[in-house]
């Protein structure tokens, strides 16, 4: 045991000494603290943001609104580009925008082009706000309708029938007799399955630390790279690599562990700890693997390749496909980095 441990520190030792390890952590520590800054909408953020480029008549729907009883949290904006801005840093779900002329175009009929819907492409809940916002539309709409339609019909404004008609109006909006849901309640089976969230920097370490074992295996393809291996058994010569990627992770999977603490959303220190050397532990039989089952560095490195994109892909780094695709959160426990993100 005593000699695996010296020879990890003597590679750990090696490894620290060249250039080549410590311009992988500055290039380590700039892509974390660039994915850091990375805002990703929030699963439950329920803000949305409204904002009129015409006057009152827009300003009396934002008004209605945002006074009505909702799920969504909205929140008015002076300003169209604080609101596109907000939108992309993923401080709200998504955002309407009135536009200029919106109330000439809806008192005569025009509805294309009046709103400006601002999304990104992982805005979720966008159709369903559209929803309670045309509603509230359709309800001026609808006042516009019976007001040309009095005139139409009886040739004049008449105040009084104008007024039935408005309160009829809002009697059916409001109630249920045209329109009536029956709520069936069914039971549910309690979820034993685990719900991953979206695992950011734990990912991207993940990836990385892959990444650089997957590169020193290429090494082993190099002539001469073995040579020193030559004086050990079979055995002691895969234990030795072993030992060997490892001991080049370790400086890049401390400032993981940093990084990871310093973002706040993490496990317990002791979990993240035993996450990360399951990972690394993982990672080097993966690569050790590889480089037993290709002889050709091409090959591996294509390989090797497709292995990083699919992790990319299946675990929950940027998004959870898991909740579109049935069946993915079982794949994972085959990837390293599946596996990390999932303890």
């Amino acid at each position: 045991m005593w000699k695996y441990i010296i020879w990890y520190g003597l590679q750990l030792k090696v490894w620290c000494k060249k250039k080549s390890c410590w311009l992988e952590i500055c290039g380590f520590i700039l892509l974390l603290m660039l994915v850091m800054n990375i805002n990703l909408p929030e699963k439950d953020n329920m803000k949305v943001g409204l904002c009129s480029e015409d006057g009152k008549y827009a300003a009396s729907i934002i008004e209605h609104i945002m006074n009505r009883e909702s799920s969504f949290d909205f929140e008015e904006y002076t300003s169209s580009e604080k609101l596109e801005k907000d939108v992309v840093a993923g401080k709200i779900e998504c955002g309407f925008v009135f536009n200029n002329g919106f109330e000439k175009k809806i008192k005569q009929g025009d509805t294309d082009n009046i709103i400006d819907y601002i999304c990104t492409p992982l805005t979720q809940k966008g159709f369903v706000v559209k929803e309670v916002i045309f509603s509230e539309i359709f309800k001026k709409y609808s006042e516009n309708i019976l007001e040309q339609s009095v005139s139409e019909i009886y040739g004049s404004q008449d105040e009084y029938i104008l007024k039935q008609l408005k309160d009829k109006n809002a009697e059916y909006e409001q109630g249920d007799k045209y329109f009536n849901l029956q709520i069936k309640e069914i039971s549910q089976k309690k979820e034993t399955q685990k719900h991953y969230s979206i695992y950011m920097v734990q990912g991207i370490v993940g990836i990385l630390v892959f990444v650089i074992m997957l590169m020193e295996g290429v090494t082993k393809f190099h002539k001469g790279s073995r040579s020193i291996n030559k004086a050990l058994t079979l055995r002691e010569q895969r234990i030795f690599e072993f030992i060997n990627y490892i001991a080049i992770t370790t400086p890049q999977g401390i400032v993981g562990l940093v990084a990871i603490f310093v973002v706040g959303d993490s496990r317990s220190i002791i979990e993240e700890i035993i996450a990360l050397i399951l990972l690394m532990g993982i990672s080097a039989v993966f690569v050790l693997v590889l480089t037993r089952l290709f002889k050709d560095e091409i090959n591996f490195i294509t390989v090797g390749m497709t292995i990083i994109l699919l992790n990319l892909i299946i675990c929950p780094i940027f998004i959870d496909i898991s909740q579109y695709v049935q069946g993915i959160t079982y794949v994972r426990f085959f990837s390293p980095i599946g596996i990390y993100l999932n303890l």
